[in-house]
């Protein structure tokens, strides 16, 4: 075959994505706009025209859609979103009912379906675990899962990074002292490395922290060097004076407790170890400043944390902390914990009757609370596979189960409001004499000025030279706004009134939002009553019932 020459050949037409628009009706609450073969409209089609015509489609098309009527256990492992990756911070996160609302539509559900649960039971039949509601005389219930009863098994680990340290140090109970000596060298030594690979922007980064504030010395001594290898350890002397800087500023040394203050001065000076004496520092100001729903608690980790000022070793000095932290943090890392009252008695009764050398030898009560308080990923795929063998009939739910999302137009307003919103602000507008024309003539002057001074054009002018650069940008700025303002036509009182209207509109937009977020999260629960009910049916279904 003889080789034919590659050749570019245009294509005729292009295929674009059509994503949904957020004023598109949900499918969830709108069947009819799902797509085929799913909708509404061939459903009673092909439930009219007879079993000939369902062949025509297959088996495979309709199953989805007659799979939302049949008998199945709608709790499953798939659905549970277990384990699950947490994030820092919600942002693009969905909004989700809270877990008192669920468990209460979950109640309400296995009420309406005649059953009757009891409260906080604790069912230890092949599996111990602790449940929100159980029937002994129908054998079923159920268990929420979210953060105050999901232990760190259920998180997917890292495979780097902050995160997985902690995991590291909740498994293990090693966070204290040695791992974060550790951790501090290593963020020195990135620190330099950074500093070395680009001096300017690490210098930033420092200014940046401090703008607003009194000038360090250590900020203007880091400018001074010159950014090379040799100059490691003066590096890491002002390292550590910035460290301190933040300390003081952070956790406002000078209100503290006096007696905090001189402890922080004894471990300054009885330490050399720049090193050491930054671990304990942290330590210090972690437990004496923390916050916790138990003061005593806290109060007696102060009282012994004091008390190994009169230590002679320094070695000692430092073992008696690591214990004490390793104490403190035995919570498994949960925040729930860290506010329970009865978790935080055991630890105040272990403190009281011990000497802090023996506290971790102590835990088997706090293991024993923690272990009937918390699942584990595998006590939960435990009752998972009950459910489905027929021992026992629990239904996990899941806080992170789709269901929980509150879907629907969240904000749904009607048009009318933002019509008569915009009507308002142009009769506003003409009246004032800023009528779109000239509105459209002082945009393109402000555009004219921004351009001029691009951030691309400034970022690698002297810092002087910029500043006076923006600062005639800002004066340019400000006279475009007294221009115009100057040619205005309606008088204070008279845009008060157009003020007030506009303030009408937005408070009536507020309350359709308002009104539309309670609908969704109406639909929301009456959905998972719905999937509740669904569970009871096929529990009953297994049982014989």
């Amino acid at each position: 075959m003889a080789k034919s020459p590659l050749r570019v050949k245009p294509v005729k037409n292009i295929y674009r994505a059509n994503y949904p628009s957020y004023l598109d009706k949900n499918p969830i609450y709108f069947p009819e706009t799902k797509p085929y073969p799913f909708s509404h409209k061939l459903i009673k089609w092909v439930s009219t025209s007879g079993l000939a015509s369902a062949l025509i489609f297959g088996s495979s098309d309709l199953s989805a859609q007659a799979h939302q009527d049949s008998l199945y256990n709608p709790f499953t492992l798939e659905r549970s979103q277990v384990p699950y990756t947490p994030v820092s911070f919600g942002t693009g996160a969905p909004t989700r009912l809270r877990s008192n609302e669920a468990i209460e539509a979950i109640r309400r559900a296995f009420k309406d379906s005649g059953i009757e649960l009891e409260r906080n039971v604790w069912l230890d039949k092949d599996v111990g675990v602790r449940l929100d509601g159980y029937s002994h005389q129908r054998n079923i219930g159920f268990v929420f899962m979210d953060h105050t009863n999901m232990d760190q098994s259920f998180i997917k680990r890292p495979k780097q990074g902050r995160m997985a340290r902690a995991m590291d140090a909740q498994q293990k109970i090693k966070r204290a002292f040695k791992e974060d000596l550790r951790h501090i060298h290593e963020n020195v030594d990135r620190s330099f490395q950074e500093f070395l690979n680009d001096k300017e922007q690490f210098v930033e980064g420092w200014s940046f922290y401090n703008r607003g504030n009194e000038d360090w010395d250590c900020l203007e001594e880091l400018k001074d060097l010159k950014g090379t290898q040799s100059e490691k350890e003066q590096f890491i002397k002002l390292f550590f004076q910035f460290e301190e800087k933040k300390r003081n500023r952070n956790y406002e040394i000078e209100k503290l407790d006096q007696k905090i203050q001189d402890f922080l001065k004894h471990i300054d000076v009885r330490l050399d170890d720049p090193f050491e004496k930054l671990v304990l520092l942290r330590y210090t100001l972690n437990i004496s400043k923390g916050r916790t729903a138990h003061e005593q608690y806290k109060q007696r980790l102060v009282r012994e944390m004091l008390e190994f000022s009169n230590l002679k070793s320094n070695q000692d000095f430092i073992d008696s902390f690591d214990m004490l932290m390793q104490f403190y943090l035995y919570n498994n890392g949960s925040y729930y914990l860290s506010q329970d009252l009865d978790y935080l008695d055991l630890k105040l009764e272990i403190a009281n009757a011990y000497p802090v050398k023996s506290w971790m030898k102590r835990t088997k009560r706090l293991d024993q609370y923690f272990d009937s308080n918390f699942l584990s990923f595998k006590e939960f795929q435990k009752i998972i596979k009950n459910n489905e063998k027929g021992k026992q009939f629990i239904a996990p739910i899941s806080h992170r189960d789709g269901l929980m999302i509150v879907g629907g137009n969240f904000y749904d307003v009607p048009l009318e409001l933002y019509e008569k919103q915009k009507s308002i602000y142009q009769e506003f507008s003409n009246k004032n004499g800023m009528t779109k024309e000239v509105l459209d003539k002082k945009r393109a002057e402000r555009q004219a000025i921004n351009m001029q001074y691009t951030w691309k054009q400034l970022k690698d002018l002297p810092k002087l030279e910029s500043d006076s650069i923006r600062q005639v940008q800002r004066k340019n700025l400000k006279n475009i706004e007294e221009k115009y303002k100057a040619m205005e036509l309606l008088s204070e009182e008279e845009k008060d009134v157009y003020y007030a209207k506009l303030k009408d509109v937005e408070e009536e937009i507020r309350a359709a939002q308002k009104k539309s977020a309670e609908q969704a999260k109406e639909n929301t629960m009456r959905r998972l009553e719905n999937e509740v009910k669904r569970y009871i049916r096929w529990a009953q279904a297994q049982m014989g019932g």
